[in-house]
């Protein structure tokens, strides 16, 4: 046991000159020196510790060698980057360190009560998320109003389309929102620089029924396209109130006239909805689950991060401007959580939930949904490879393991143990169906069994998207996305 923890010492000596300035230049062999021990490290644990331990040493081993593999392919500005690295590199060895230490006070033994302490604290956490999404459910749920508002009582509103290489979706999005019943309606779409005549076609074509559109032009250098094609849409818009939608959406009629009614009646300044979706697809079910868990299993009252989706939001056009409407977020995958943020403050904002009263769906496929996954995950941990550590062990910890240790407690007979997984495993699996429910009903009979592999699938996908933004490319419609973002992670306040 001392051997390892000489190693991770020695490792840990080496990776300190990295926060010296003059040994910066000279990171290369510094980093490989650090990563010898580490490696020899890892193995002298692997014939020293159990399965468990060994990977918890190995993940944490692995994502040191990714914050040195991003300082050696030097992509970002030197002083962004050594203070990133630096960042890291204190995280990830404090626990590296810390966790050999408590290993070595057991002497490489866990301790009996450890799993059975793990499963109290799984079955804790289990009962008190499913509490959180009872109680989002409860709060998310639209009302209809009982009170009424007239056509002239209506302000009016701009619904802002920003299209890209789109084709059939864009031109049924445009149709569902020229259904709609509401009086004072101005349609607006912007064709963000489109690489083909599909999509100015479709718009084209819908001019006759008012529908208004815009010629995109590049996005400036330091942009991020999407926020760039929302503040023209915004510059444009004449209605007091606007309504961002992307292209896979899809209302009824009634739904705009609800929910600006709702809006004006609660005394909301911005809103954004939960849609609904109605096709039933296993690879969606897979992707997309665990991106409503953290909108409505966290207490996002408690840590003032209100939550929010671009499927569709609303915002009041004053509001906008006086925020300082794109021009604060311009390199933020999620804009609208900023304004959400700040609405919120002041108890002028809502996330509700589509209903059949309320009928918004989205059609967003699966490949589109996973783009999506891989494109917000990373910016959403601020870009830092140790809050990635961080989150797949949770996990792991939190949502994987209470599965593996109900077999474990079945096949070693471990009453308590039985006890404790299976109110972790049945919390889960409630919470699971009940936000597979109310988002995707189509898909509730899979939600009983796919909680594990859907967390698996965000696991990995998590992973994929540090891995993408740190060493290869995230193409959003056309375009590389990588650089603008992790070099203004300012603009972006996690989940």
């Amino acid at each position: 046991m001392d051997m390892l923890i000489g190693l991770v010492l020695l490792s840990v000596v080496f990776d300190s000159l990295l926060f010296i300035k003059i040994f910066w230049q000279f990171r290369l062999p510094i980093i490989i020196i650090s990563t010898t021990f580490s490696i020899v490290a890892a193995s002298f644990a692997a014939g020293y510790l159990d399965f468990t331990l060994v990977l918890l040493v190995g993940l944490i081993i692995l994502f040191r060698f990714i914050v040195f593999a991003r300082a050696i392919a030097n992509r970002l500005h030197t002083n962004h980057l050594a203070q990133s690295t630096k960042r890291s590199i204190l995280a990830l060895d404090s626990s590296l360190l810390i966790f050999v230490l408590v290993i070595s006070f057991f002497n490489g033994d866990i301790a009996p009560f450890v799993l059975e302490l793990t499963a109290v604290i799984q079955a804790v956490f289990a009962m008190t998320i499913f509490a959180f999404v009872v109680n989002s459910v409860v709060q998310t749920k639209y009302h209809e109003d009982s009170a009424h508002l007239s056509d002239s009582e209506l302000p009016t509103v701009t619904v802002a389309i920003p299209a890209r290489n789109e084709t059939d979706d864009l031109k049924e999005c445009i149709d569902t929102v020229l259904s709609s019943d509401y009086p004072k309606l101005e349609v607006l779409v912007l064709d963000d620089c489109s690489q083909g005549k599909k999509p100015p076609e479709v718009i084209k074509q819908h001019a006759h029924a008012g529908v208004r559109f815009l010629q995109g032009t590049p996005s400036p250098e330091n942009w991020l396209a999407k926020n760039h094609a929302y503040q023209q849409l915004a510059d444009e818009a004449t209605g007091s109130i606007i309504v961002f939608i992307g292209v896979d959406v899809r209302m009824s009629p009634t739904y705009l006239r609800k929910l600006i009614t709702h809006m004006k009646l609660k005394q909301k300044r911005m809103i954004s909805v939960l849609p609904i979706r109605y096709q039933s697809n296993l690879l969606s079910g897979l992707v997309q689950p665990m991106r409503y868990w953290w909108e409505l299993a966290l207490p996002r009252k408690l840590l003032n991060r209100p939550a929010v989706l671009s499927t569709c939001w609303v915002i009041q056009k004053k509001v906008l401007q006086k925020l300082g409407s794109f021009h604060a977020v311009k390199k933020s995958v999620i804009p609208e959580r900023y304004f959400a943020r700040e609405c919120v403050k002041h108890d002028r904002y809502s996330f509700i939930r589509a209903s059949e009263e309320l009928d918004l769906r989205t059609t967003k496929q699966p490949r589109h949904q996973m783009h999506t996954a891989y494109r917000v995950r990373y910016p959403q941990f601020r870009s830092r490879i140790e809050s990635v550590l961080l989150y797949v062990l949770l996990l792991a910890l939190l949502f994987v393991s209470p599965f593996f240790l109900l077999f474990v407690s079945l096949i070693f007979d471990n009453q308590l143990l039985l006890f404790l997984s299976s109110l972790s495993v049945l919390f889960l699996t409630l919470s699971h169906l009940i936000i597979t429910t109310i988002s995707h009903p189509a898909n509730s009979l899979v939600a009983i069994i796919n909680l594990p592999l859907a967390v698996l699938s965000e696991m990995t996908l998590t992973i994929y998207s540090m891995l993408q933004y740190e060493f290869g490319s995230v193409i959003w419609k056309g375009r590389n996305i990588c650089l603008p973002v992790l070099s203004g992670q300012q603009d972006t306040k996690g989940f």
